[in-house]
């Protein structure tokens, strides 16, 4: 990933797929506690709420499951709706990442908007999809070789 090219960063995450991911980085890692969700390969919230609300952020990276019919992210469960709205709040800038088959994919829980995020990195759009998302489009990117 491109996080194994920085150094010493201090990596904040829920997500268990990439505490492995970043296992030899060198990096310091946080891993956010609470109930194991294994389809999502990640721990829902007990604490995790009140644990992210006393820290800050310089950059969040969050996902979604999807957006469909939707102005911005949403997730399948609504476990981590409050901490994702949590860490976007305490975070500098804000950086969504996703396939852009989850435009077309169904999200119950929506904890952003597009325009909450500095920049959306996802696959090519159609033209269909930029003019849906156009008052957020400038921010979206096409590729993820972008540095920020």
């Amino acid at each position: 990933t491109l996080l194994k090219r920085k150094k010493n960063l201090t990596v904040v995450t829920n997500s268990i797929a990439l505490l492995y991911n970043l296992e030899h980085s060198g990096h310091q890692i946080i891993l956010l506690g609470g109930q194991v969700h294994f389809p999502g390969r990640r721990t829902t919230p007990t604490d995790v709420d009140y644990i992210a609300s006393n820290m800050y952020f310089d950059l969040a990276i969050l996902g979604m499951d999807g957006c469909l019919n939707l102005d911005g992210p949403a997730n399948i469960l609504g476990d981590i709706i409050g901490v994702s709205k949590t860490i976007i709040k305490r975070s500098n800038k804000k950086l969504l990442i996703c396939e852009s088959r989850k435009f077309h994919t169904i999200g119950y829980y929506q904890y952003a908007k597009f325009s909450d995020f500095d920049y959306v990195i996802t696959g090519k759009l159609t033209q269909e999809e930029k003019n849906e998302y156009n008052e957020s489009y400038n921010k979206f990117v096409g590729s993820t070789s972008t540095s920020m």
